[in-house]
């Protein structure tokens, strides 16, 4: 049924009036019911106020923007000072790193110069160990006359043999009682008067194994032949000894 207007649907439901079916119908289509859905259009300003609220909307939404981006932009810039700043101690890190590492590389070669110096000097000393091991002696023989003439023509001596035979052959004579007889550095014997006179002889690279050495200094004397005749020389003098 056609919409009717407020009025006639009045007139029709005034006292003493008989509407019809079709008026009842007309009336009833002429209102909007709860379950209807309304139109828009149909309500008068909500077109505007949804326009105003769009616009207003439209205008916090980008009202939101902005400050959105502003925010973004500041946040970006806090970001940014603070990437520059971590660049910049990342940079005075990374010299003082490089710098440290060059120290350390300086140092390190320095440390192997020095250990490969101590190393040859060890390597020295100990072949000089070994050589000088090598060489003391583990015997000493020694040879020299218990008795000797005041009157002696030779040049009686001590005579010290350090065995193994390549071991140094060092030794040192030094006067332990008497002076009847002075010893040379080389072993020879200086026959000062008669007497006794006792002298250690000590091996320079092993001295525990010294020994001593007593020479008794005697008066000369004939030596008599078989028959009882003293003995002479070949020249025919008398043999001293």
């Amino acid at each position: 049924m056609a919409t009717v207007d407020r009025n006639t649907l009045k007139s029709w439901f005034i006292r003493g009036a008989r509407p019809t079916a079709e008026q009842f119908v007309s009336w009833i289509d002429s209102f909007f019911h709860r379950d209807d859905d309304i139109p828009a259009e149909r309500i008068e300003g909500l077109q505007k106020a949804f326009d105003d609220k769009a616009d207003r909307k439209a205008l916090e939404t980008v009202s939101g923007l902005v400050q959105e981006i502003r925010n973004d932009l500041n946040s970006e810039t806090g970001t940014l000072n603070s990437l520059a700043s971590q660049t910049y101690a990342a940079k005075v890190a990374a010299n003082a790193a490089a710098a440290l590492a060059q120290g350390a590389t300086q140092a390190a070669a320095e440390a192997t110069e020095a250990a490969r110096e101590e190393i040859t000097i060890m390597e020295a000393l100990r072949l000089q160990l070994v050589i000088s091991a090598a060489l003391v002696p583990s015997k000493m023989e020694l040879v020299f006359p218990a008795v000797v003439s005041i009157r002696n023509s030779g040049v009686p001596r001590i005579i010290a043999r350090l065995l193994p035979v390549y071991a140094l052959q060092n030794v040192l004579f030094l006067p332990a009682s008497g002076d009847a007889v002075t010893v040379l550095p080389d072993g020879r014997l200086v026959l000062n008067h008669t007497g006794s006179a006792t002298v250690y002889v000590i091996p320079t690279n092993a001295t525990h194994l010294h020994r001593s050495a007593t020479i008794t200094v005697r008066n000369p004397y004939l030596r008599k032949v078989a028959g009882g005749g003293l003995r002479r020389t070949s020249s025919g003098r008398l043999r001293i000894i």
